[in-house]
């Protein structure tokens, strides 16, 4: 398993590189962009200027330096939709990022993946998240239609569901979300406003992005056929403890033959972003070196796990949830002993 992390200056790069990242995701937005849609309209999921490169001179910078180390570098277009009066200037972030000699373009738009694919480059073709692949189907879609090299699963798989669309397509290479940012909602059915980082309510309470915003459960035509109080508690936890963390599922993730690991944060400060390479990366090593879950769970459980246990009640920042069955497993046999 590789990690595959975010990048928006070329300082980092090697610090990167050296604490153990192998692949690396940006984006560029520069005067092309900017003249005729600011930040306003976005060109990728993270339409921040501190989350992106300026200019393409940069990428070319990051690709030279990351190729000389054995790494490679990803370009992100993966907004979820262009329309067609985008196209000439979508042509030529294409153009400049194949110039580049990037690794691969990550794509979510299908037209926009079908255009580039129709170019018949030599760079790679990633389906992101955004690209909504849910089963074996979606992937054999995306692999015979759009040619694509990479699918990046969505958070809300199971690991079951992962596991059945990864063996269904083995010459296809598979990424999954491990570290930060986890998302209360299927990212491929999200069209808020990424580009609004902050918000205040009347409250003066900060949300970022809007998409945290709390909102209610009312009675609208019909009676509702649940209890209301018991319905707003659980999208409340919903808001509260969307995951962000699935090293704990490593071990697993490890048996599926994932290829890559996404730890997101573009424009996260670099001390923290070293820190959770660091983490990922001993933790990859480990899976290599136990005989069992359990055994795993025991090394790092004490170092760098999220979870904190008190009263059987667990607090849970877990990306895959499901993995606390095994975790549960655990605590009730130690606490049987």
């Amino acid at each position: 398993m590789r990690i595959c992390t975010g990048l928006v200056t070329v300082d980092d790069l090697e610090p990167f590189i050296q604490a153990g990242a192998e692949e690396f995701y940006c984006g560029v937005i520069d005067e092309q962009w900017l003249d005729r849609y600011n930040y306003i309209v976005a060109l990728n999921r993270r339409p921040w200027p501190d989350a992106n490169f300026s200019s393409f001179a940069e990428l070319a910078e990051v690709v030279n330096i990351a190729h000389s180390h054995g790494c490679q570098v990803f370009f992100t277009m993966n907004e979820h939709c262009y329309n067609n009066q985008q196209l000439d200037i979508l042509d030529y972030y294409l153009e400049q990022a194949v110039r580049c000699e990037v690794d691969a373009i990550i794509f979510a738009d299908l037209g926009l993946a079908s255009y580039f694919a129709d170019k018949k480059t030599n760079v790679d073709v990633h389906i992101s998240t955004g690209g909504t692949i849910f089963n074996c189907y979606t992937a054999e879609m995306y692999t015979k239609e759009f040619h694509a090299d990479r699918l990046i699963l969505p958070r809300s798989l199971s690991m079951a569901e992962m596991k059945a669309i990864i063996e269904s397509s083995p010459r296809t290479e598979f990424e999954v979300f491990i570290k930060n940012e986890g998302c209360t909602y299927i990212d491929g059915f999200c069209n808020f406003v990424h580009g609004t980082r902050f918000m205040n309510n009347n409250d003066g309470a900060i949300f970022n992005p809007p998409c945290v915003l709390r909102y209610q459960v009312i009675e609208s035509i019909a009676p509702i056929p649940h209890d209301v109080p018991l319905l707003e508690k659980k999208l409340n936890w919903i808001l509260d403890n969307k995951g962000d963390c699935g090293v704990c599922s490593l071990y697993y993730l490890n048996q599926l033959s994932v290829d890559s690991l996404k730890l997101v944060g573009r424009a996260s400060d670099r001390s923290q972003v070293l820190s959770d390479i660091r983490m990922i990366k001993s933790a990859i090593d480990l899976c290599d070196e136990v005989v069992n879950f359990e055994e795993y769970h025991h090394m790092i459980s004490s170092q760098i796990c999220q979870n904190s246990w008190k009263n059987d009640q667990l607090i849970t920042h877990c990306y895959y949830p499901e993995i606390l069955d095994h975790v549960n497993g655990i605590h009730k046999v130690q606490g049987s002993v």
